[in-house]
């Protein structure tokens, strides 16, 4: 799913930008993940309409919610899943504010918990992954089985990740010749 959605997001860069990665296909574009946290059309005024960081909700998506998506993911969120397990006592100190819950802050991805990715590069954990896989290659064992599936999913996500800074450059490139006249010069 993951290696979909970077495949499919519309790639965004502005003029002159060089750092690039919207969440979204522009900025103050925003992709939610109702299978996580299941905003409220509350919710979603408030996006909208805050001073701090507003995101920008049309009416065609605010519509999409309230038929479609908030229906069918009611009770079936992660959310909804966990907090159906907690006691009360936990969610009375929920609700005090004494724990937050990260997922209804931030998306997936929101930090990058050390400098590893800068130094090796998503190349580097690729090829440290196939090294993983390759050591428990025709290995039999349940155990053995979990770890080859959860080695190929990481390896679905870094290899994703390449090819969606791969569509980066290959929007940088396209605008960039856009921005060159006729004698090889940039317009700007």
């Amino acid at each position: 799913m993951f290696r979909h959605l970077v495949e499919q997001q519309t790639i965004w860069l502005a003029p002159g930008e060089l750092i690039v990665g919207e969440k979204g296909p522009a900025p103050k574009a925003t992709p939610t993940y109702p299978e996580l946290c299941c905003h409220t059309l509350q919710d979603l005024d408030l996006l909208n309409t805050r001073d701090k960081i507003p995101f920008a909700v049309s009416a065609e998506a605010r519509a999409l919610y309230e038929g479609e998506i908030i229906p069918f993911w009611r009770g079936r969120a992660i959310r909804d899943q966990l907090f159906d397990t907690m006691t009360e006592e936990w969610k009375a100190a929920y609700g005090a504010g004494v724990f937050t819950e990260f997922m209804e802050q931030r998306a997936p991805g929101h930090t990058v918990l050390d400098d590893k990715i800068y130094r090796k590069g998503l190349r580097g954990f690729a090829n440290d992954i196939r090294a993983g896989l390759a050591t428990i290659e025709g290995t039999p064992g349940a155990e053995i089985a979990a770890r080859r599936a959860e080695l190929e999913a990481m390896l679905i996500c870094a290899e994703a990740l390449v090819g969606f800074a791969q569509r980066h450059a290959a929007r940088a490139r396209e605008l960039a010749a856009s921005e060159t006249e006729p004698g090889g010069e940039p317009s700007c």
